[in-house]
């Protein structure tokens, strides 16, 4: 934490309020480099509706590469150490994990084809915020700050009536986990939904959450200190833990889903945009018609 209020002040934030800041950013128990073994959030657990006639499917066994194999077995047996999967050989619905490379990593992550439950599964009938309406209310805003859940779904429960339609099936047999997964019908949206519920007094007026990343902003510094202590306040509520690693408490301008946000407005990323602006100029009707249909 004192990294993070190291970079604030770096950030150009004001000194005489670091002690405040200090303060604020200690209050509570919700910073993590990884998520520990902590309880899952206050709020009401994801539920999956099956459709009429659903049948419980089953995947057939998969064969994985040897470093992919030795993954899946590591990060399932911290899964289960952790209580957020247990093994189920009983379990009559298993859809196929999937290790797969993170980009330019040798590591893996974990993901679970889950196109065949989500065939048979009810959609919520709700929508994701609009994202480029919600974005005008943070223009030329002068304090920021940039939070980020952890391991984001992990941190919500599944319903105990639906966790046996989410297990997956490694080599080494069929987990079903109590929390929830993403990939899965509506995760997302549930999350996106229930944090929304969690930090409704700030959203919109102070606060923007896409999914798992949060930005908070102000107008004046002693008002961005008074939201940012409702924030951590709500955080701790709620049972939430937040990122170390991938949270600021302070900047002046942000780089969030995109764009660039400062007080003097809202622009797109550059690094987003590079390669279409480092693009050469068709010289010829049949590279004009290329670049036509390559952006739609």
């Amino acid at each position: 934490v004192e990294r993070l209020i190291e970079a604030a002040l770096e950030n150009d934030f004001p000194v005489e309020f670091v002690d405040e800041l200090r303060r604020i950013a200690l209050k509570h128990d919700i910073w993590r480099l990884v998520l520990r073994d902590d309880p899952p959030a206050k709020v009401p657990p994801y539920k999956l509706r099956l459709k009429e006639n659903a049948k419980p499917f089953r995947c057939k066994a998969r064969q994985y590469a040897p470093l992919q194999s030795a993954f899946l077995r590591d990060f399932n047996k911290t899964l289960v150490e952790l209580g957020w999967v247990y093994k189920n050989p009983s379990s009559r619905w298993a859809c196929a994990a999937l290790p797969l490379r993170k980009p330019k990593s040798d590591e893996f992550r974990q993901a679970v084809d889950y196109k065949p439950l989500n065939a048979m599964t009810e959609a919520i009938a709700g929508l994701m915020s609009n994202l480029k309406t919600n974005l005008e209310r943070a223009r030329g805003k002068k304090h920021y700050g940039l939070f980020d859940f952890i391991r984001s779904f992990w941190q919500l429960a599944v319903a105990e009536e639906s966790r046996e339609m989410l297990s997956y099936m490694t080599d080494e047999g069929v987990f079903t986990p109590n929390r929830v997964m993403q990939g899965s019908c509506d995760s997302a949206l549930h999350f996106q939904v229930s944090m929304e519920d969690c930090f409704a007094e700030l959203l919109h007026e102070y606060l923007l959450i896409w999914i798992d990343d949060l930005l908070l902003f102000a107008d004046t510094i002693a008002q961005y200190l008074l939201v940012l202590e409702k924030l951590f306040d709500l955080v701790h509520e709620f049972g939430l833990k937040l990122s170390l690693k991938k949270s600021s408490l302070y900047q002046q301008s942000v780089t969030w889903c995109g764009k660039v946000i400062d007080q003097n407005g809202i622009r797109h990323d550059p690094k987003r945009i590079e390669g279409l602006t480092a693009m050469p100029l068709p010289r010829t009707a049949g590279q004009l018609q290329q670049f036509i249909c390559a952006t739609n």
